[in-house]
């Protein structure tokens, strides 16, 4: 069976069943980020796990990309899998999905500059596919797979996070 069989009999299934049992479409993802020393942190979720720091120009060691780098990465590559379960569920064949990232900042916000918002100045993502389908159609599946792509909705819609901070006084 080929990889996009594959990948279709398995989101019909899930389709399948989360449709006979919505509960079963419920989930909690836990992950957790250590700062170790410096800016790197070391973060795991189950048996993953991802180093992070900030390179020298902000005192940081290069231990690994910094988290700016692992959100576009999520974001970017959620939009191409989003895009190929469309297609998959659509039974449409794309040949290739690549998916681009470009966002403007204004760094002083990191350091609370007065009026200088965190969130990038501009975000432009450029999506390319190719598909021997019709262009009308995989236009449509592009349409699905951004309606549908959690990661995508999250930078589009605003979220509702709890914090719990909890500071432990230490001996040194």
């Amino acid at each position: 069976m080929a990889a996009d069989d594959n990948i279709t009999v398995a989101l019909e299934r899930l389709v399948g069943v989360f449709e006979k049992r919505p509960a079963t479409a419920m989930d909690t993802t836990k992950s957790r980020a250590v700062m170790t020393g410096g800016f790197r942190v070391d973060v795991t979720e189950g048996d993953n796990t991802a180093v992070m720091d900030m390179g020298d120009v902000m005192g940081g060691g290069n231990a690994g990309p910094s988290p700016g780098f692992y959100g576009r990465a999520g974001l970017i590559s959620c939009v191409a899998m989003g895009i190929k379960a469309a297609a998959a569920l659509a039974r449409v064949p794309l040949d290739s999905v690549e998916v681009e990232v470009e966002m403007d900042w204004d760094n002083r916000s990191m350091f609370g500059a007065e009026g200088v918002p965190p969130d990038p100045v501009a975000t432009r993502l450029t999506i390319s596919v190719q598909s021997p389908a019709d262009e009308k159609l995989v236009r449509q599946i592009i349409d699905d797979g951004l309606r549908n792509d959690a990661w995508l909705q999250i930078a589009l819609r605003p979220q509702n996070i709890e914090q719990s901070i909890q500071i432990t006084r230490s001996s040194s």
